[in-house]
């Protein structure tokens, strides 16, 4: 496999902006419209990519802390214990199927958590619940009377609110990448 270069890496990225209507360039020479429009779709997917990625990491993590309690293993994805018919169902048939709130209870189950970090993974499937099923989820019925998605009270479409959300998300992310590291099968 070849070795991309750091040159290479950025015109891909930036081939992919482009693609995907999210160069930034662009809004120099369009008009004062385009420009509100063009912003925010930019504003939308970005927001959107970093809260379903957040939410997917945050998942990975609870279940990387329930395989190590119940099998020892350092490693959800590579190893040997993925020849043993055991595990193999246990990943694919139970944690594959489990939805993250459910993971929560797992994990909170094998050691408890704070209630401000239960809280925050409640929050950020909920956004992330809102952003995943709808294109403009400040219309459904929850957001709808303030007509934004609000996250901790403020509107993540915004600076002011995405930083919130960063914010609270990072600690969580933090909290539970350090969980992980502490935990050990009872075996």
């Amino acid at each position: 496999m070849p070795i991309i270069n750091r040159k290479q890496r950025l015109s891909e990225a930036r081939e992919i902006m482009r693609l995907t209507g999210n160069d930034l360039d662009e809004l120099d020479s369009v008009s004062n419209d385009r420009v509100r429009d063009l912003s925010e779709v930019i504003i939308r997917q970005v927001v959107t990519g970093t809260v379903v990625t957040d939410y997917t990491l945050i998942d990975e993590i609870l279940a990387e802390i329930i395989v190590r309690y119940f099998f020892g293993s350092k490693k959800l994805h590579v190893g040997p214990q993925w020849r043993l018919k055991k595990y193999r169902i246990f990943v694919h048939h139970m944690l594959d199927e489990t939805y993250l709130l459910k993971k929560m209870s797992i994990v909170n189950a094998i050691g408890r958590m704070p209630a401000e970090i239960r809280s925050s993974i409640h929050r950020v499937n909920t956004l992330r619940n809102a952003i995943a099923h709808a294109f403009f989820p400040e219309n459904r019925k929850e957001y709808r009377k303030v007509r934004k998605l609000l996250y901790l009270k403020k509107n993540v479409f915004s600076s002011r609110g995405f930083k919130v959300y960063y914010e609270d998300s990072s600690k969580l992310i933090d909290y539970l990448q350090r969980r992980l590291a502490c935990t050990r099968s009872p075996h």
